[in-house]
């Protein structure tokens, strides 16, 4: 990862280095870490969690590639 640099202009200006490096990385995990503390992930409770964030096994976002095929045709049928 690289930082970027300012030369007086009002851009940013990629630091010298390798080629045209970016920090496009730094930029993204920066961004999930401000507004994952924001949202409250300090605080989240994680002795008992809410479904979403629960392990593998018990977790409400999870579903079975079955499962979600039947869902799937169901509604087809459905509509």
């Amino acid at each position: 990862m690289s930082g970027q640099a300012v030369d007086g202009s009002p851009r940013f200006q990629p630091p010298h280095c390798k080629g045209n490096a970016r920090n496009e990385a730094l930029d993204l995990m920066t961004m999930t870490n401000v507004m994952a503390f924001l949202f409250g992930l300090p605080r989240m409770p994680w002795e008992s969690p809410p479904g979403w964030a629960a392990t593998w096994d018990v977790n409400t976002m999870v579903v079975s590639m079955e499962e979600e095929t039947a869902a799937r045709n169901a509604t087809a049928l459905a509509a």
